[in-house]
C-alpha cells in the first residue's frame, strides 16, 4: 500500500533530508510542503530531489497541513512534522490497525503522558473520508480547523475523530517527536511561531468543545 506521508517544513533546512531518508527507509512517500516566503528550504528539497507542494499563505502549520492533505494522492496518507522521525516499522503498524469503521489512526509520539491520554500529533488518515466529512466540524474539507493559528488543532482533530467513532491509537507506532517539551532539542524561530497565540488558540477550543461532546 502507498502511503504519502505529508511532512510541513519551515526553516529548518538541517531536518529536511534527514526526515526524508527516514520516512523512506520506513516505507513512506515524503512530500515536503514549503512555504513561498522559505526560499533555502525549497532549494534544499529540490536539491534532494522531494516531492513537494507549495503553501501560498502566512506560515503556518495548520494552513501546511491543509496544503498538504490537498497535494496528497494515496487512499491513506500519514501527517507528520518536520521533526518527527519514525522507526522502520511505524508506517506498517499503522497499516495494521486499518478496519473498515477506522479512518484516523493515532501514532505514538514518544511521550508517555501522551500515549496515556491517546493524544498523537501525526496521523494515518484515509483520504477520501476527510473528503466527505472534514476534520473539523462547521469546516469543509479540511484537516485541520483553519482558524487555530497554531495550538490546539491537533486536540481538535483527535477529540473529533474520537467523538465520531472513527478513532484508533496506535501505541506500536512510534512517530517520536523531536520536540523541546521533551527536552529532546532546543528552541528555534519555527517553534516560536505563533506562540503568542496559545491563550487565544485555547480560548477558540474551548468555545468549541461542545460541539465534539455532545451526548
Amino acid at each position: 500500500m502507498d502511503i504519502e506521508v505529508i511532512i510541513p517544513t519551515f526553516k529548518r533546512i538541517q531536518n529536511i533530508e534527514k526526515c526524508y531518508k527516514n520516512v523512506v527507509e520506513a516505507g513512506g512517500i515524503p512530500l515536503f510542503v514549503v512555504n513561498v516566503c522559505d526560499f533555502y528550504s525549497l532549494v534544499e528539497v529540490k536539491r534532494i530531489g522531494a516531492k513537494y507542494t507549495m503553501d501560498t499563505n502566512k506560515p503556518s502549520g495548520v494552513s501546511a497541513s491543509n496544503i498538504g492533505y490537498y497535494a496528497v494522492k494515496s487512499d491513506w496518507f500519514i501527517l507528520s512534522q518536520d521533526d518527527i522521525l519514525f522507526t522502520k516499522d511505524s508506517i506498517k503498524n499503522a497499516i495494521n490497525h486499518i478496519k473498515d469503521e477506522i479512518k484516523v489512526i493515532g501514532l505514538y509520539d514518544g511521550f508517555p503522558e501522551n500515549e496515556q491520554k491517546e493524544h498523537s500529533v501525526s496521523w494515518l488518515i484515509n483520504r477520501k473520508y476527510v473528503e466527505e466529512n472534514s476534520l473539523s466540524i462547521g469546516h469543509r474539507d479540511v484537516l485541520f480547523n483553519p482558524d487555530y493559528k497554531k495550538n490546539y488543532a491537533d486536540n481538535e482533530l483527535n477529540d473529533t475523530a474520537k467523538f465520531r467513532g472513527v478513532w484508533e491509537y496506535a501505541k506500536d507506532s512510534l512517530a517520536e517527536h523531536i520536540h523541546p517539551r521533551f527536552k529532546k532539542t532546543v528552541i528555534d524561530e519555527t517553534y516560536l511561531i505563533n506562540e503568542n497565540f496559545l491563550q487565544q488558540d485555547r480560548q477558540l477550543f474551548n468555545s468549541r468543545r461542545y460541539l465534539w461532546t455532545k451526548n
